[in-house]
């Protein structure tokens, strides 16, 4: 049941399950309509479960949400079935594109089976034309993090899984895998970790492999058209750029942070810089959010852009701008500063977590940072981990040289667009796809029997 939460924005917002009455109405729930939805037996429905949900009818509300087609299969060729939220307006949607991209570069078999996201948004159809309904080769490559993937076990059954290498392409940001991580590890024959600090994070836990597999960059060539004149910004100002997506924890992503290293580095107001903070999946009652919009409400060179955006317009606010901030307090990858750099752009990113595997001292301005505690609340499965705090100051520090240092700039720029474009690119990273795939013999199949 508690996954099934867990996994279901829609589910966390209709029950507060730290409340009795909530709970209640979401036992309702589980034995209706979570019964209907993913078809679960009698061994989900002990006594201990049915009992309050007969008290709990009238508190239930209607449910809303479409249940997902199913997919499975069990042909068992060589090849890949990538698994993932294909058409999903967000980072882990992006995962999987990027993945079909990298398998397709290096002529690897696939095809994509599609979960429908029930809270960030989809509506991009890019890998529309290798959506299939049924898994049909040997090995799952599931681009769904380790937190959600049980539940993921309702929706598609187990015939998805039976017979086949499962393999879990996982993100994680903080330096410990939780024991909540355990049923996942159970699910795969196999660990595929996006950096070297998701490697050693769940290696301390996994009991099966786990593997160092970075994720590819995907550029289009669209993204040069743009210029700050798209974005009604002046041609003649500097501007930084952040893009985060608000679902993703502020407390993660800091874009405070990013306001505070700007104010400190131009507090002249009439200097011809800008910073701009780009979002989306924004809550307007989270009181950080509430916060960062009155930290940035007194300066008008910052603007904060919170409409969800397509891609290709996204990457061409990221080409127009002139350098990209990151004050993160971890990564599991770093995906837009990755994106950034290939575009040419220098990058200021806290030297921790899983960018510093291309944004290093040599490629990019990395910014030091003390440890500290994560806070209750501020992030899942934190209890007693630490994560990084950048320095304010030395981000302010390379802010002010990289609007006045040329030579500087564009050194960063372009070892850092050298660095991603060597070793991130689809082709470089789908022949890493091929050697693992080949190492494990994925025709014949394994994992859950």
């Amino acid at each position: 049941m508690h996954f099934l939460w867990q996994s279901r924005p829609d589910l966390q917002r209709g029950f507060d399950i730290t409340d009795a009455q909530g709970r209640l109405a979401f036992t309702y729930w589980y034995a209706v309509e979570g019964k209907r939805e993913y078809d679960l037996g009698a061994a989900a429905f002990p006594d201990y479960v049915l009992k309050p949900a007969q008290n709990a009818r009238e508190a239930a509300p209607k449910s809303n949400v479409r249940r997902p087609a199913q997919v499975h299969g069990n042909d068992d060729g060589p090849g890949a079935n990538l698994l993932g939220y294909a058409t999903g307006q967000f980072g882990m949607g992006q995962q999987v594109r990027a993945v079909a991209a990298a398998c397709s570069a290096a002529s690897i078999p696939f095809v994509v089976c599609n979960i429908e996201d029930c809270g960030h948004g989809g509506g991009d159809d890019s890998v529309s034309e290798w959506i299939a309904t049924k898994n049909r080769y040997g090995c799952n490559l599931i681009n769904i993090n380790a937190d959600i993937l049980p539940a993921l076990y309702f929706r598609l059954r187990h015939e998805f899984f039976a017979h086949k290498t499962n393999i879990g392409y996982w993100a994680w940001e903080l330096p410990r895998a939780p024991e909540a991580f355990d049923l996942a590890f159970s699910m795969v024959d196999e660990v595929w970790a996006v950096s070297r600090f998701v490697q050693q994070s769940l290696s301390d836990r996994s009991p099966v492999p786990v593997v160092h597999m970075p994720l590819p960059v995907i550029i289009p060539s669209s993204a040069a058209d743009y210029r700050k004149v798209h974005f009604d910004l002046p041609e003649d100002c500097f501007a930084f750029l952040f893009v985060f997506d608000a679902a993703s924890h502020l407390k993660r992503k800091n874009p405070a942070a990013a306001v505070r290293a700007f104010l400190t580095a131009f507090p002249d107001k009439r200097s011809r810089v800008r910073l701009i903070l780009k979002t989306m999946n924004v809550r307007e009652d989270d009181e950080d959010w509430k916060d960062l919009v009155h930290a940035a409400s007194g300066d008008e060179r910052i603007s904060i852009l919170k409409t969800r955006t397509s891609r290709e317009t996204l990457l061409g606010l990221i080409n127009a701008c002139d350098a990209f901030v990151s004050l993160h307090r971890s990564e599991g990858f770093g995906l837009c500063v990755a994106e950034s750099m290939w575009l040419g752009k220098p990058v200021i990113a806290t030297n921790y977590s899983g960018t510093v595997d291309f944004a290093h001292k040599d490629t990019a301005c990395v910014v030091g940072y003390s440890n500290c505690p994560v806070k209750p609340g501020d992030y899942p499965f934190s209890d007693k981990q630490c994560w990084a705090e950048p320095d304010v100051e030395e981000a302010s520090v390379y802010m002010r040289r990289l609007v006045e240092d040329n030579a500087f700039r564009s050194r960063i720029a372009k070892a850092g667009q050298a660095e991603v474009q060597k070793n991130l690119a689809p082709s470089t990273i789908g022949r890493r796809y091929a050697r693992r795939l080949a190492q494990l013999g994925v025709s014949i199949g394994g994992g859950m029997q």
